[in-house]
């Protein structure tokens, strides 16, 4: 059976946001009901054929839309929806050819493009009804769309619950001549171990090949499907600043050295922003320095770009969908910031303020125009720990629901538990624990309590490195969790 509904989305710009509405969609439907390029493609077949193909026996078709869908632009600066090659026209063009119910998925807060400043074949695309998707009501935002979306490919036939046979199949049964007897007892209290035995425990954090040093301060990110680390503060004696960047590979369980940065950086933030990857702020030599770094999909080299308005160490960073968003820091005068600064079209510019001046907090994104940014301290009020958390979206900045305060700490989004905060540096002394903003998730704590340390997600896997203990100790240790299941440090 072709699959029922098609998602179409622009890869450069909304693979986050488009990936969530995936998870949703396939959660309820099936995966074998949705279509998404990356998952649904099988290794060797035609990109384009495929797509046709499947267009065709496609009974609804999702164009997400993000704030720069209508103009983004090829590497010669000509707008790609007006290239009649282009897949995502090509996607919507035949989507609507072909008569299948099109619904627009505006994300990040994007606005309907008009009639107008849609090429001629794509026009009739602005006066489909559009499902607007907020990371702050994503739950409701995609009851709507699946309420729509089963009004047209029907409402999915629920799975009978297995027999307790079929649950237990290939495992020891019971004879019943045993169950009168003393030996039937203890047969019983055999299976019992048995059955605990197969019955998988709690997911935890499992070790991963060290990294090549021990650091701390060092910043992480998921890019081109690897780990990669870069700068930081080596545990050595000395803790001089680090130029390296070290990448480690989920397919082979391996480290390698990456691109050298073009000067030893420590607290700065590395961040995947759809497919390039930045370097943003961090303490050079001199203090906080105002660089912005990017590397260069074509030399594989770190390239100067667009400063940061002001000079920032310490301060957190995430990409929404659609722009960098960097907050709090501290400058070259050793005091905490306020400022949260947005990089968008190659430019920075200040966005608005946090509720308080703080350093070293952690900050995530679900991918959906909403950034967290979590704790900190300000060691000049005498703050030891803030348990603040703001939340930055497209139409301004509120105050979150607050967490146990933490500087330090890590930050990502997790499959199944949403905007989590991991180990940290409380103020009293160094922390193991994951909060989760949700509410109690079931993710476990560190095996060893870590400050200062660096995550990022792949998939449903969740990678943490370096940091320091209570003695202020660097860590080399990589550890993993794979959310929803044992992590068992794999990879995907």
């Amino acid at each position: 059976m072709s699959e029922s509904i098609f998602i179409s989305y622009r890869r450069a710009t909304s693979t986050g946001s488009a990936g969530r509405v995936y998870d949703a969609l396939a959660a309820h439907f099936g995966e074998e009901h949705v279509f998404m390029d990356v998952d649904s493609i099988e290794p060797g077949e035609e990109f384009a054929g495929v797509l046709t193909e499947t267009l065709s026996g496609c009974r609804a078709v999702l164009v997400v839309i993000d704030p720069d869908w209508l103009e983004v632009a090829d590497a010669q600066g000509r707008r790609r929806l007006d290239d009649p090659g282009d897949f995502v026209r090509l996607e919507v063009e035949s989507a609507l050819v072909a008569g299948v119910k099109v619904f627009p998925v505006l994300v990040g807060g994007a606005a309907m493009p008009s009639a107008a400043a849609l090429p001629a074949p794509l026009r009739s695309l602005a006066g489909k009804q559009a499902v607007e998707i907020s990371p702050t009501r994503f739950r409701y935002d995609a009851g709507r769309l699946i309420i729509a979306l089963e009004g047209i490919v029907g409402v999915p036939k629920k799975r009978p619950k297995p027999s307790w046979r079929e649950e237990h199949a290939g495992r020891f049964v019971l004879p019943r001549w045993a169950l009168p007897s003393i030996g039937g007892v203890l047969a019983v209290v055999l299976i019992v171990v048995v059955v605990l035995l197969q019955r998988p425990g709690p997911a935890s954090w499992q070790p991963l090949p060290d990294a090549p040093l021990a650091l701390e301060g060092a910043s992480m990110a998921a890019h081109g499907e690897k780990i990669w680390v870069a700068g930081g503060v080596s545990a050595r004696d000395g803790r001089e600043l680090l130029d390296d960047v070290n990448i480690y590979d989920p397919a082979t369980r391996s480290w390698s050295a990456g691109p050298q940065l073009p000067e030893p950086l420590a607290f700065g933030a590395l961040v995947a922003a759809g497919p390039d990857l930045y370097l943003v702020g961090g303490q050079g030599a001199a203090g906080a320095v105002d660089t912005t770094l990017r590397l260069d999909a074509g030399t594989g080299e770190w390239l100067r770009d667009e400063p940061l308005p002001a000079s920032r160490e310490a301060g957190a960073a995430a990409w929404d969908g659609s722009r960098i968003v960097y907050a709090g820091g501290v400058g070259t005068d050793h005091a905490a910031a306020r400022e949260v600064y947005a990089l968008a079209a190659g430019a920075w510019k200040q966005i608005g303020e946090l509720s308080v001046a703080r350093e070293k907090p952690a900050a995530l994104s679900d991918g959906f125009g909403t950034v967290w940014i979590i704790g900190g301290r300000d060691r000049a009020s005498g703050v030891p720990a803030f348990g603040t958390v703001d939340v930055v979206q497209v139409d301004g900045i509120s105050r979150g629901q607050s967490v146990r305060p933490v500087h330090s700490a890590a930050a990502v989004w997790i499959p199944g538990a949403g905007p989590c905060a991991i180990a940290g540096d409380t103020g009293l002394g160094v922390s193991a624990q994951v909060q989760c903003l949700n509410g109690p998730a079931g993710i476990p704590a560190l095996p060893v309590p870590r400050a200062g340390l660096a995550a990022a997600a792949l998939g449903p896997e969740i990678y943490v490195m370096g940091g320091y203990d209570d003695g202020q100790h660097g860590s080399a240790v990589l550890n993993v969790f794979r959310a929803g299941g044992q992590g068992d440090g794999t990879g995907p």
